[in-house]
C-alpha cells in the first residue's frame, strides 16, 4: 500500500470523526458522509486506473496483460469466435536508448503508441510489454484480419520521424486461437515466438 494512501486513509478517518462529533443534525452528517464516500471512491478509481494504464502511452501495463488476454480468450470461446494475438517489438530500441537518453527513447515510445492508436479498432486491447514491445489482443478476428492490422501499423511506423535516429523499426509476431492455441497462454506463447 503506497504513503500516499495511507495518508489519505488517516484524513478520511479524522474527517470521519469531525462529522461524527460535530453539532450537525443527523440529516447533515449522512450528507458529509455521502460527500466524503464519494472523494473516497473517485481518490481510489482514479489510484487503480492509473496502476491499470501505462503512463506513458495510456495502454494496459504489463501486469494485467494475463488478466485482459484470458477474459477475451474465454469471451471467444463462449460465442465461437476466434481471437489473435500480435506482438510487436522495437528493433534496435536499446541501442537507440543507450545513445540517445531517456527522453528521446521515450517519444520514440510515445510517437509508436499513437501509430498503434490510431490504427486499431474500438474492441481491440493493447498492452505495453516489457520496454520494447507491444501486445495487441484482437477479438474475432482471424489471421489474415490480424495480418492486415500489423501490416498497416508497421508500415505507419516507417513514416514516422524520429529525429535523432531513422533506424527503429516494428517487427510482428502473430497467432490465431483457431491455429490451434488453446489457452490465452498458448496463444501469447505463439505470438512471441513469431518474433523470432
Amino acid at each position: 500500500m503506497s504513503m500516499s494512501f495511507k495518508l489519505k486513509q488517516h484524513e478520511w478517518l479524522a474527517e470521519v470523526g469531525k462529522i461524527a462529533a460535530s453539532s450537525s443534525s443527523p440529516a447533515e452528517k449522512i450528507e458529509a458522509v455521502k460527500l466524503l464516500y464519494k472523494r473516497i471512491d473517485s481518490f481510489i478509481k482514479d489510484a487503480g486506473d492509473k496502476i491499470i494504464v501505462d503512463e506513458l502511452t495510456g495502454f494496459i501495463n504489463q501486469p494485467f496483460l494475463g488478466q485482459f488476454l484470458d477474459k477475451r480468450f474465454l469471451e471467444a470461446d463462449d460465442f465461437g469466435e476466434d481471437i489473435s494475438v500480435v506482438v510487436f517489438e522495437i528493433k534496435l530500441f536499446d541501442i537507440f536508448w543507450d545513445g540517445f537518453g531517456d527522453l528521446e527513447a521515450a517519444r520514440a515510445i510515445s510517437k509508436i503508441a499513437s501509430v498503434i492508436e490510431d490504427s486499431i479498432r474500438d474492441n481491440d486491447l493493447v498492452c505495453r510489454f516489457e520496454t520494447n514491445k507491444f501486445v495487441l489482443i484482437l477479438p474475432d478476428t482471424h489471421e489474415t484480419q490480424a495480418l492486415r492490422i500489423a501490416e498497416t501499423i508497421a508500415l505507419k511506423s516507417k513514416e514516422i520521424n524520429f529525429e535523432k535516429n531513422d533506424h527503429l523499426e516494428l517487427v510482428y509476431g502473430i497467432a490465431s486461437k483457431s491455429d490451434g492455441a488453446n489457452t490465452s497462454d498458448g496463444l501469447f506463447e505463439a505470438a512471441l515466438a513469431g518474433l523470432n
